[in-house]
């Protein structure tokens, strides 16, 4: 888990214990998680509650989307197959700064 996300949320990693299944934690990424299409993955209510946004990158272009709207159906989310997840961006809660 980065330190960096671990600074805002302390208690991120406890939490994460009670929602991810045992290979998110161990081995998976955060980006993996969200790009395997289930809108029901560990991961997705989290950062759906935070209105995150993703930067996917392609060769030819660099596109932003919201994960709400990366979402389009049950295993099926907008992305190309020359594009990657390259960035999650979201705010961080005001009971949190």
């Amino acid at each position: 888990m980065s330190e960096h996300l671990q600074a805002f949320y302390p208690q991120i990693v406890d939490d994460f214990k009670l929602i991810c299944s045992a290979p998110i934690r161990q081995q998976a990424s955060i980006g993996g998680n969200l790009v395997n299409a289930s809108p029901i993955g560990d991961l997705s209510v989290f950062f759906l509650a935070l209105n995150a946004e993703l930067t996917l990158n392609s060769p030819s272009k660099k596109r932003k989307i919201s994960l709400r709207n990366f979402f389009k159906s049950y295993k099926q989310v907008d992305i190309q197959i020359d594009e990657w997840l390259d960035e999650i961006h979201f705010q961080c809660p005001e009971a949190l700064r």
